[in-house]
């Protein structure tokens, strides 16, 4: 029996230091309310610094996408003349091989060569000489 009440004493001082331990240092890290308050102003500080260029970030991409928007369109308007005349060329083409030069020379007129490739102005040429 004496050897347990040994052991639970042990146990007793062991738990009663450990919470002493633990009571001095929550005591020695409290922080002041004008710590605290002084901590939050520098978090509230640095949190609309980051927002303010956050926001400037999203506005300069927003730029980019309506630039790259406004882009894709007129590449979509230029590959739509790129295959227009391409077909144009094409009916140019089996007009020409069947022997109707003039059909081919009108169906040439329709074509405007600043929407041409390298390969399409020189089709163009051969069939216009």
């Amino acid at each position: 029996m004496k050897q347990n009440t040994k052991f639970l004493w042990m146990y007793i001082g062991i738990l009663f230091s450990f919470a002493l331990i633990l009571i001095i240092f929550a005591g020695m890290s409290r922080n002041t309310d004008t710590e605290q308050k002084e901590g939050l102003k520098a978090d509230i500080a640095a949190l609309s610094t980051q927002n303010t260029a956050l926001l400037t970030e999203n506005s300069n991409l927003k730029a980019q996408i309506d630039a790259l928007i406004a882009e894709n369109e007129l590449l979509k308007a230029s590959d739509a003349a790129f295959a227009e005349a391409e077909i144009l060329l094409a009916s140019a083409c089996e007009a020409y091989d069947r022997g109707d030069k003039k059909a081919s020379k009108e169906i040439l007129a329709a074509i405007d060569t600043a929407n041409l490739t390298q390969s399409q102005l020189y089709i163009y040429d051969m069939l216009t000489n």
